[in-house]
C-alpha cells in the first residue's frame, strides 16, 4: 500500500477569477496547466493506471469500451476533462456575482428597484 497522499484542493483553487470586457472568464490557472501537461507527471500516471488495468484485465475482456491504448487516451484528455468539470463551479460562481450584483442593488438603489 502506498504511503503517498494527495492534498484534495477546494473546487475554485485551479481557476484564476479573472474579469475580461465585464465577463468573468475563470479559466484554468497556469500552475495547474503545467501539472497536467508535464512529462514525468504524465509517465508516472500511465505506469499507475496500466498497473491498475493489468490487475483487472480479467474483467475487461468483454468490455465493448475498453481497448489497448484506452488509458493512453483518458490521460490525452486530462486537461479538457479538468476544465470541463470546472465548469459546474464557474457556473455557480457566475451566478452567485449576479445574485449579489443584485442584491447590492437592491440595498444601494432600493427605489429604482421597486422596492
Amino acid at each position: 500500500m502506498s504511503t503517498e497522499r494527495h492534498q484534495r484542493l477546494p473546487p475554485c483553487a485551479g481557476v484564476d477569477i479573472q474579469t475580461q470586457d465585464g465577463r468573468i472568464e475563470l479559466p484554468v490557472k497556469d500552475s495547474i496547466k503545467r501539472e497536467l501537461e508535464s512529462p514525468a507527471h504524465r509517465a508516472a500516471a500511465l505506469e499507475k493506471a496500466e498497473g491498475l488495468i493489468a490487475s483487472i484485465s480479467g474483467l475487461l475482456v468483454g468490455a465493448t469500451w475498453f481497448h489497448d491504448s484506452w488509458t493512453r487516451e483518458a490521460l490525452d484528455l486530462i486537461e479538457l476533462t479538468f476544465d470541463g468539470a470546472c465548469d459546474r463551479w464557474r457556473s455557480l460562481y457566475r451566478s452567485a456575482v449576479r445574485q449579489r450584483e443584485l442584491h447590492h442593488n437592491i440595498i444601494v438603489e432600493p427605489h429604482e428597484t421597486g422596492c
